[in-house]
């Protein structure tokens, strides 16, 4: 009774995939996810900063912006930017209360600091 309890536990997820349609992974697959980098935590433990990147197979491009989570279990993630351009590489103040990262929203690389406690960086 045992072998076959067993025998039907093995053959379960089988049958549980068989009906669904199945392919393999294209190239088109990889750019609708979403590119997560960078994590930064701040120096007071508090927070951590990370880069987000969307990808458009149209324009050639990753978007990136800046995201904020707080370390505490159960927190919501807080996008920091919406930048039409990349906003990438972010560091902490000493003080934890700015954040330094790299933008092209000037039609240059330009460094933008923001103080995300009063206000999110844009």
């Amino acid at each position: 009774m045992k072998r076959i309890a067993t025998l039907l536990l093995l053959l379960l997820p089988v049958t549980t995939f068989a009906g669904e349609k199945t392919r393999p992974m294209k190239v088109e697959d990889l750019f609708r996810f979403q590119r997560v980098s960078d994590p930064q935590i701040s120096p007071d433990g508090k927070w951590v900063v990370y880069v987000v990147g969307d990808v458009s197979l149209e324009k050639n491009k990753i978007n990136a912006n800046l995201w904020l989570v707080s370390t505490d279990k159960g927190s919501a993630p807080k996008q920091l930017t919406t930048s039409p351009k990349s906003d990438r590489h972010p560091r902490w103040s000493p003080d934890s209360k700015s954040i330094l990262f790299e933008s092209t929203r000037s039609g240059t690389s330009q460094l933008w600091i923001g103080d995300w406690k009063r206000s999110p960086a844009e």
